[in-house]
Order: structure tokens, then C-alpha cells, then sequence
């Protein structure tokens, strides 16, 4: 009887998916119904996350340059599902899209 209902915490969001493809509909706090057989929910936070990184770059004179990067993102709510259709889940984001911008920003001002 529990497989009828689905709980997204706070600081949640539900990705409806109808045979594992991304549906349009987000499911918001609370408490859903939903088809077991039909229907799955994979959850994701829209909390603000802390992304620590460590990188290295080289300044315009050649100096090598060591530093830790801090990262606050968060996934915004309206677009949970077409984040999790397109990039994954909150791994999935840090690994493809933040570290690399990260380590691309912090080259290229390293390098001024």
C-alpha cells in the first residue's frame, strides 16, 4: 500500500517520470499519489549546496598558483525536471557542469 504514495521532504523537489521518461509535472513538498507500476519519483534537493574544490593554475608570468574554491549553488525549483532530463542528479551537476566551469574560470583569471 505504501508504493501508492511518494513523501518529498523539505527542500525537495520530485521528478515525475511515467516509464522512466521525465514528465513535465514537479512534485512539490508533501505527500503524492502516485501509480507504482507507472510512475517513479526521483528526488532532488533545491537546498543552496557547498561545492569545495581545490585547483591549480599558472599566472601570465609562469608562477603556479594553489587555491581552494567555494562554490554555493542550488538547483533552482522550476527546473528540476529538465536538470535531472538533461545533466543527472545533484552528482551528476557537480561533476559535468560546476568543476569544470570552475576550473576554467579560475585559469583564466589566473592568468591575467
Amino acid at each position: 500500500m505504501s508504493n501508492f504514495f511518494v513523501i518529498v521532504n523539505a527542500g525537495e523537489r520530485g521528478v515525475m517520470m511515467q516509464f522512466c521518461k521525465v514528465q513535465e509535472q514537479i512534485l512539490g513538498e508533501g505527500l503524492h499519489i502516485i501509480l507504482p507500476i507507472v510512475h517513479t519519483v526521483q528526488k532532488l534537493s533545491v537546498r543552496v549546496q557547498k561545492q569545495e574544490s581545490a585547483a591549480e593554475a599558472s599566472s601570465k608570468d609562469l608562477q603556479d598558483v594553489f587555491t581552494d574554491v567555494a562554490l554555493n549553488w542550488h538547483i533552482v525549483p522550476e527546473e528540476a525536471n529538465a536538470i535531472f532530463q538533461q545533466i543527472g542528479n545533484e552528482t551528476a551537476v557537480v561533476d559535468r557542469i560546476i568543476n569544470p566551469a570552475v576550473e576554467e574560470v579560475l585559469k583564466a583569471v589566473m592568468a591575467k
